[in-house]
């Protein structure tokens, strides 16, 4: 029990209503499906077509699903992804990375 006594702060925090956040079947398989085994998003590669002027996400978790990023910016390397969470609509913030390959093809 002596281990569990520098925990007892972050054991308050989760006892907090409305901390935990119920997660639906459905909701559940996009982040798993966007998060992986590891329950970690992962950053994804891409970069800005200027003569399209759209981004392009070349690798990575958030591949083909460009029409969710509300935000991206590619100085400070993060986008914001809107996702469904507790049947709400939520945004997450994601890593991203110029894709070397990709811009010099």
């Amino acid at each position: 029990m002596e281990e569990l006594d520098q925990y007892r702060e972050v054991f308050h925090i989760l006892a907090e209503p409305g901390y935990l956040v119920p997660v639906y079947e459905e909701e559940e398989a996009s982040l798993r499906e966007l998060c992986g085994a590891r329950h970690v998003l992962s950053v994804s590669y891409g970069y800005r077509d200027r003569e399209a002027g759209r981004d392009c996400i070349t690798r990575g978790p958030l591949k083909g699903r460009e029409k969710r990023l509300l935000r991206l910016d590619w100085h400070r390397k993060f986008a914001q992804v809107e996702v469904s969470l507790a049947r709400r609509k939520a945004v997450i913030w994601a890593g991203v990375g110029l894709d070397e390959e990709a811009l010099s093809v």
